[in-house]
């Protein structure tokens, strides 16, 4: 989560309908402060690779990325 990550490793989605690149960030929770939350974001600064377990997912209507456990439909 550092800004020194190796940028070949970090997870980024290109949006044909905005013509933008969204990357991969995470935070902690800030009530439970236990919980990771997953965000994309138009800031490539301290952006992170794919999370292993999870997969990159569309929204088809707004054509927005969002994380999704593997195996989960």
């Amino acid at each position: 989560m550092n800004s020194n990550s190796d940028p070949k490793n970090i997870c980024v989605y290109y949006s044909e309908k905005r013509k933008k690149f969204y990357f991969l960030h995470c935070k902690l929770d800030s009530l439970t402060k236990s919980h990771l939350i997953y965000y994309f974001s138009p800031d490539p600064t301290d952006a992170i690779p794919l999370p292993e377990g999870y997969e990159v997912v569309v929204n088809p209507r707004t054509d927005i990325p969002f994380l999704r456990k593997k195996g989960v439909s």
